[in-house]
C-alpha cells in the first residue's frame, strides 16, 4: 500500500538565515527554493546569476548572487555578504562537477577543474563562512554514493567526492563546535548532473553500468531530496545538542552501496 509523503513544513527554518551555494539548478535549487517557502532568510549563490534571478521570481524574495567557488574575488565578496547580516544558520553546499571521462583519458586539467569545485570549493567557502556562523549552526555538503561505488568513466568525479568527504572529517575534527554534515545521495531527478556527460562515451559505458548492477530503476524526485534535507536540517536545528555526520539519502528501488 502506498502511503502518502506528508507535505514538509520547514517550520524550524523561519526567520533563519541560510546559504545555499549551487542554488541554480539541481537539489540546491529545490531546497533553497523550500527554505524561502518556509520563511528562512536565504542568500542563495552559484555562477549563472540569471538562473538565481529565476529562482527569487518564482519562490520568493531572497538575495541573489553571482559566486564561483574558485574566484577569489567572487568567495571574498561573499564575506562582504555575508559580514552584512546576521549569523548563518545553515550553509548548504550543492555544487558539483562530473565529467563523463575514463581514467585513462582524464586529464590533469579534468582533475584540477573537479578538485577545485568539488573540494577545495568547499573548503574555501567554509573558511569564508565561518567567522559568521552561528553558535549551532549547520554545514551540510551533498556527496555521492559513487564514493562507494564508482561508475566506469565516473570514477574521478567518485575520487573527488571521497576527498569532500575527508575535508568534511578535517573540519569537523577541528571545529569541534561547529556540526558539519555529509550528504551522500544517489540518483535523483531533474538534475543537471550529466548534462555535459559525452554522448559517444556514455554509450560505450553504459551498457557496463547495467551488468554491474549500477542503473537505478527508478531516481528520487529532485523536491523530495530537498524536502528531506530541509526537514533534517530544520531538525538539527530545533536540536542543537545533536548532530548528524552522515546521511544517505537513495531511491528504495536503488542497491545500497551502489550510486
Amino acid at each position: 500500500m502506498t502511503v502518502p509523503a506528508s507535505p514538509p513544513t520547514g517550520a524550524a527554518l523561519a526567520g533563519r538565515r541560510v546559504l545555499v551555494v549551487g542554488a541554480s539548478a539541481g537539489i540546491g535549487r529545490s531546497f533553497a527554493a523550500q527554505a524561502i517557502r518556509a520563511g528562512a532568510d536565504v542568500v542563495v549563490a552559484a555562477r549563472r546569476l540569471d538562473r538565481l534571478v529565476e529562482l527569487t521570481e518564482a519562490a520568493g524574495p531572497c538575495t541573489a548572487m553571482a559566486l564561483d567557488v574558485t574566484s577569489p574575488d567572487d568567495l571574498a565578496g561573499l564575506r562582504d555578504a555575508l559580514a552584512a547580516g546576521p549569523a548563518l544558520d545553515v550553509l548548504l553546499y550543492a555544487v558539483g562537477s562530473a565529467p563523463l571521462v575514463p581514467l585513462a583519458d582524464t586529464t590533469v586539467a579534468d582533475w584540477e577543474a573537479l578538485l577545485r569545485t568539488n573540494v577545495i570549493g568547499f573548503s574555501e567557502v567554509v573558511r569564508t563562512a565561518r567567522p559568521h556562523l552561528s553558535r549551532t549552526a549547520v554545514v551540510a555538503a551533498l556527496s555521492s554514493e559513487a564514493v562507494d561505488a564508482p561508475k566506469h568513466a565516473v570514477a574521478a568525479y567518485a575520487a573527488s567526492k571521497a576527498a569532500l568527504e575527508g575535508c568534511i572529517r578535517g573540519w569537523r575534527l577541528e571545529h569541534p563546535g561547529l556540526r558539519f554534515s555529509c550528504i551522500r545521495v544517489g540518483g535523483t531527478s531533474p538534475t543537471e548532473f550529466g548534462q555535459a556527460f559525452d554522448g559517444e562515451v556514455l554509450g560505450r559505458v553504459i551498457g557496463q553500468w547495467i551488468s554491474h548492477g549500477l542503473l537505478q530503476e527508478e531516481l528520487m524526485p529532485t523536491d523530495d531530496v530537498g524536502a528531506v534535507l530541509l526537514e533534517s536540517l530544520g531538525v538539527l536545528l530545533a536540536h542543537p545538542g545533536v548532530s548528524i555526520d552522515d546521511l544517505v539519502l537513495r531511491s528504495p528501488s536503488a542497491v545500497a552501496g551502489a550510486g
